[in-house]
């Protein structure tokens, strides 16, 4: 039985022992039922203790690259300058196969990015704020994150 699948039944059996089944229960059973299995990791399978970290920190690095586009977006409408250079990059892509890439560019377009297109080896990315005059950095940032 996989790890994931465990914790979410220490989840369920802890809602149950504690008589509600709602959401900040089963919130804090899986919590314990975590860190229940992360004492039993030389029992179980240990890349479930490395994958949900990095996962969280994706969720949370993803909400705070929306918030800032979204932020920067809203700031280009209401700021009477209108210093965009609207342009195309091209985005040299590590992503391999089809859903790594169509992850990819459904995250891209939620960021407010506007058109992502392109084949396996790269992708075309028009950047919101306009950048075109610096692809460099805009690469960097795109494959890096805002570090």
């Amino acid at each position: 039985m996989n790890a994931f699948l465990l914790n979410v039944i220490f989840a369920g059996v802890w809602s149950a022992l504690v008589g509600e089944v709602d959401v900040p229960h089963l919130a804090f059973g899986f919590l314990v039922g975590y860190g229940v299995l992360w004492l039993m990791r030389p029992l179980i399978d240990d890349s479930y203790h490395r994958k949900l970290p990095m996962l969280i920190g994706f969720v949370l690095f993803f909400l705070r690259e929306l918030t800032v586009s979204t932020l920067r977006v809203a700031w280009e409408v209401v700021t009477p300058d209108d210093k965009r250079r609207p342009g195309i990059v091209e985005v040299p892509l590590d992503a391999k196969t089809d859903n790594e890439i169509t992850l990819l560019a459904n995250l891209v377009l939620a960021c407010v990015v506007g058109i992502v297109r392109g084949q396996r080896g790269g992708r075309q990315v028009h950047p919101g704020g306009g950048q075109r005059d610096i692809p460099g950095r805009f690469v960097d940032q795109f494959r890096m994150g805002n570090q």
